[in-house]
């Protein structure tokens, strides 16, 4: 379940009013990738480990960690962890 408005928590950065952040829309946005990702992901695993081409099964394992690690990044995106304030406050 993704965290409400509310329950983040923004840091006070020096120098400046307010930091850019992302909107309800954009955790919506970030929520239903996060979930496509991480099917296609198992998808991908299930396939790879019922194939019985090599060459098949190398390139499904492959797309596992490709969307894997997409996954994973977008979570950590979603979670409002891994951000830098730059000088313009954004």
């Amino acid at each position: 379940m993704a965290p409400s408005a509310s329950s983040l928590t923004i840091p006070v950065i020096p120098g400046c009013d307010a930091v850019d952040s992302v909107t309800g829309f954009g955790r919506t946005i970030l929520a239903i990738t996060f979930i496509g990702l991480s099917i296609a992901t198992a998808i991908f695993v299930f396939k790879g480990a019922t194939s019985r081409f090599v060459a098949q099964r190398k390139y499904l394992f492959l797309n596992t960690f490709i969307a894997g690690i997409s996954a994973i990044c977008y979570f950590a995106m979603l979670s409002g962890e891994g951000f830098k304030v730059l000088g313009s406050c954004r």
